[in-house]
């Protein structure tokens, strides 16, 4: 209703936003999930991080993932096709921004490989909500933080916003990984159309090129 109420205002956000979690922040956290004592189910939720941070996502659209939806997992890349499991793709499935190229400066790490391969059937990769994860961030961080899910997708963006600064991004390619791209964006691109097509879905994630944005999202 508090939504509702801000769109028939002509808001389009909510006024306050969450701040972008530093990177310092981002380690402690990652530290904290890999010695296995902070929570059950640790190794997923530090899977999840590492790929909200890798593809600007919201905590949701991660956990809710299948192994199916992993087109590509090696060491080299991660492929996802983000199916049903974002605010604009469940309307919309085919759309430039469906899918996303996950190149990392180094190997992908191990954890994330071995937790992708262990997911079964239609079983999702975490299943927590945000509430969930807000109190991992509180226990891990203290209770003051405003570090909250979202703040994961702001640090991203935020990140790739200053990549296009230093010439080294195309900017549409920030709307396209954060999975905002709209129409007017895709006019220069592959056509929705088009999308339907594509039979090689791998190779259809490549083309859209946001492994370009991914691999400048550096854990450093």
């Amino acid at each position: 209703m508090y939504q509702a109420g801000l769109r028939a205002m002509g808001a389009g956000v909510p006024a306050h936003q969450a701040p972008a979690i530093t990177m310092d922040e981002l380690h402690k956290v990652f530290a904290a999930l890999l010695d296995d004592n902070v929570v059950r189910n640790s190794r997923r939720a530090a899977t999840l991080l590492f790929l909200a941070f890798k593809t600007a996502s919201r905590w949701d659209e991660v956990s809710r993932l299948t192994r199916q939806q992993f087109l590509e997992v090696n060491a080299q890349r991660i492929i996802i096709y983000w199916g049903g499991n974002t605010k604009t793709t469940r309307m919309t499935p085919y759309r430039t921004d469906s899918w996303v190229v996950i190149e990392h400066e180094m190997p992908i790490p191990q954890f994330v490989l071995e937790t992708i391969a262990g997911m079964q059937g239609t079983e999702p990769l975490l299943g927590h909500t945000s509430d969930w994860g807000n109190t991992l961030f509180k226990r891990v961080l203290g209770s003051k933080t405003a570090v909250t899910c979202h703040s994961i997708k702001a640090a991203a963006v935020s990140k790739l916003v200053l990549e296009v600064v230093a010439g080294n991004l195309e900017e549409r390619m920030v709307s396209r990984v954060a999975k905002h791209e709209p129409s007017s964006l895709m006019s220069t691109g592959l056509q929705t159309t088009t999308l339907r097509y594509a039979r090689d879905q791998v190779a259809l994630a490549l083309a859209l090129k946001t492994q370009e944005a991914t691999r400048l999202l550096k854990f450093n």
